[in-house]
């Protein structure tokens, strides 16, 4: 397939990031709604009624907005000692009144009981304030049947006070969105009654700032036009061929940027599997590695991942072991023949038994195993780097070593 043109590489630019726009928005659904899974339409819908925002606030679902103009939250809740619905709605209340199922015990609202219109609601609920006078003269026949609605159950606690009109229900109800809809919808009606009480007009109501992540999508935006911007600035520089170094130390087996910490790197080259000695090669396999001779290794302890070794060949056949550690040529050293470079990990160095029993001491990382003469399982030697030196070791018969 032929190279894609700038335009087609644009359109893929801002395809993928409307993909991810998409994922994004996915996840970030699944994330709100887990174990909600049962309301979600109810939810979607009150969204859009309230035309707010829906999030997660710890284990609730959150929906913040405006119902009719007035500010308005609702919280469906899973949670244990949490009530499953509680709606909140700014309004211009001046005064406080509680409306509890009667019996229930409560140690918040009010500490006079007053009576409403209806003595069936009043055998019901209590209705509980601080200011009796307000209370009394705002809980008309009107005012009480809009509280009837709202306590629509033995398990609805409503309360009226500091510019607001609260209502929780313990369990959330059966169709959850209507059922929230319908009280937002009594609630604008009770807003109008504390409208009209003296002093109302001194509550201010806040509006909720809905988050409409505008900085995500602007950095998305953003990295779109610069993304695409790149590919038409790229197709008007012209190519710069690359130098003839970086081409033979590729060729060679060496990668360019370790071939800038290798003297004379473009005299040598990777040795050749054929060039490996074969019990040496039958070790390696037996032990699961495939015999290479750039060998990658945390020979310095640091965990960098960058850290590698070299068995290099010159053109009359000599060999020649590089390792490099934290940005370093830390050995550099030529051999007649050398059949094999491994990594021997730092948590196999105490099951290898050592000539003389002397295991190395103090390094900081894996070894490098070096193989130094052909068929010959004594000939091996280790080495290992400790602090700014080299530790080396001779493993009995390195044929015995397990790495498994």
């Amino acid at each position: 397939m032929g190279s894609l043109s700038p335009v087609q590489i644009a359109l893929l630019i801002v395809a993928a990031v409307s993909a991810a726009g998409v994922i994004i928005t996915f996840v970030r659904s699944r994330m709100i709604f887990s174990g909600y899974g049962e309301i979600v339409p109810d939810v979607r819908r009150l969204g859009q009624s309230l035309g707010g925002e829906t999030f997660r606030d710890g284990a609730d679902v959150v929906i913040s907005g405006a119902y009719q103009k007035l500010p308005a939250v609702v919280r469906f809740s899973n949670a244990e000692n949490t009530p499953g619905l509680n709606i909140r709605m700014q309004a211009p209340a001046t005064f406080n009144l509680s409306v509890v199922p009667a019996g229930a015990q409560v140690t918040e609202g009010g500490r006079i009981l007053v009576r409403t219109t209806d003595d069936l609601f009043d055998s019901r609920f209590n209705t509980r304030t601080d200011q009796p006078t307000q209370a009394k003269m705002f809980l008309t026949k009107g005012s009480t049947a809009l509280l009837q609605r709202l306590a629509c159950s033995k398990n609805t606690y409503l309360s009226v006070g500091n510019g607001a009109i609260e209502l929780s229900e313990l369990v959330i109800p059966a169709a959850a969105g209507q059922h929230a809809i319908e009280h937002l919808k009594t609630m604008v009606k009770l807003s109008e009654g504390l409208r009209a009480m003296p002093g109302a007009e001194t509550v201010k109501l806040v509006s909720f700032e809905r988050e409409r992540n505008v900085a995500a999508r602007i950095a998305m935006v953003a990295g779109a036009i610069v993304a695409i911007a790149s590919v038409f600035a790229a197709t008007q520089v012209p190519k710069k061929p690359a130098g003839p170094g970086v081409n033979a130390a590729l060729a060679s087996g060496i990668l360019p940027l370790d071939a800038a910490q290798i003297p004379n790197a473009l005299q040598w080259r990777v040795a050749r599997a054929d060039e490996l000695d074969g019990v040496a090669l039958t070790w390696a396999r037996g032990n699961g590695l495939e015999p290479v001779s750039r060998v990658q290794g945390d020979f310095s302890g640091a965990g960098t991942g960058r850290d590698v070794a070299y068995l290099l060949v010159a053109p009359d056949g000599s060999r020649r072991v590089v390792l490099l550690a934290g940005n370093e040529n830390r050995y550099d050293t030529r051999f007649p023949f050398i059949g094999l470079i491994a990594r021997i990990p730092k948590d196999a160095v105490r099951s290898i038994k050592w000539l003389g029993d002397k295991a190395p001491q103090g390094v900081a990382g894996d070894g490098l195993l070096l193989v130094r003469e052909p068929q010959d399982g004594a000939s091996g030697l280790v080495l290992f780097l400790s602090g700014r030196g080299i530790v080396s070791a001779v493993p009995v018969n390195y044929p015995d070593i397990s790495l498994q």
